[in-house]
């Protein structure tokens, strides 16, 4: 009954920990999938709002419940183990691929109890208790670990196969378009929202009334641009079209190099925008385990250890 009782409060916090990492997980399989209600356009991306607050608000709180875990008197069974059973469950909600899933957990896995490690080795040899240093040690490879299951998760999603079939979004395009349409229009004369009959009646200085005259113009342009133009197509769609061919003709010739940069991408955006979170998570959890300390809910203890100096032979040990 002792026992049972020493290790309650850390097996109610691990199960915690499981059910909030479920919730982040189901959270991105919603952001992937598109759902999530109302949008907000992010450098031309359109993101839907719920699913990536829900997402990152549950992290930081993952974040603060792994580590307090570690750092009261938590075993690094107890995180092995919650890692494990959280990191399984990402598979059926995260993953189609089996191979995928496995190539991600194991090097989550070994980040998470490394990170707990790394924390628990520091915060023994502190004194005074500061767990801020521990914390600045173990949160990075916890966030980097979130990285790496979110990158392996959109390159299993159908937003992978989206993005290699059409690497730069139309929204992109046309946002990028936006800048510099007025120049566009000013130097060259064109319109980027006109229809491609519009442009070409105003390139032409409106001498190409005769309808045979535009479709003669019309099927020379498709020729040169090696586009099927129907005349309806804005010129911002002609441009989308001829990027992104332009882009697959190169990752056609780079092959698998362009998964990689891909791969390599994601990681990296998650890295930033996992940074604010390190911040908020790391501020939080010292708050709470300060205000555990100061209302008695756990105990902070100065206890004396021994110490192991090595010297040479020859000289006595410096007292």
């Amino acid at each position: 009954m002792p026992k049972l009782k020493a290790i309650l409060p850390v097996f109610i916090l691990m199960v915690l920990f499981v059910l909030i990492v479920t919730g982040v997980w189901l959270a991105s399989a919603q952001m992937l999938l598109g759902d999530g209600g109302r949008t907000f356009n992010l450098f031309g991306l359109e993101l839907p709002v719920t699913s990536f607050v829900s997402a990152y608000t549950l992290i930081v709180v993952s974040a603060i419940f792994y580590s307090l875990i570690v750092l009261v008197e938590g075993k690094l069974i107890f995180i092995a183990i919650g890692s494990l059973v959280a990191l399984t469950l990402s598979l059926p909600i995260l993953f189609g691929q089996v191979s995928i899933y496995i190539i991600a957990i194991v090097p989550c896995l070994g980040f998470w109890i490394f990170a707990a490690w790394r924390m628990k080795e520091i915060i023994k040899d502190l004194l005074p208790w500061k767990p801020s240093w521990a914390l600045h040690a173990g949160l990075p490879l916890y966030f980097t670990a979130l990285s790496v299951i979110f990158t392996a998760a959109i390159m299993a999603s159908p937003s992978a196969e989206k993005f290699l079939n059409e690497p730069l979004p139309k929204d992109v395009v046309f946002f990028a378009l936006s800048y510099v349409e007025k120049p566009i229009e000013k130097f060259v004369g064109l319109n980027v929202n006109h229809t491609v009959d519009q442009a070409i009646d105003s390139l032409s200085e409106g001498k190409l009334k005769d309808p045979r005259l535009l479709a003669q113009a019309r099927a020379e342009y498709s020729k040169s641009l090696g586009i099927v133009l129907t005349g309806k197509e804005t010129v911002k769609d002609i441009i989308f079209q001829i990027v992104n061919r332009e882009i697959n003709k190169v990752k056609n010739q780079v092959g698998e190099l362009f998964l990689i940069v891909f791969a390599l991408s994601a990681f990296f955006t998650f890295q930033l925008l996992a940074w604010p979170a390190k911040i908020i998570a790391n501020i939080a959890t010292r708050f709470m385990l300060f205000t555990f300390e100061a209302s008695g809910v756990i105990v902070v203890e100065d206890r004396s250890a021994r110490k192991y100096f090595a010297h040479w032979k020859s000289s006595p040990p410096v007292l």
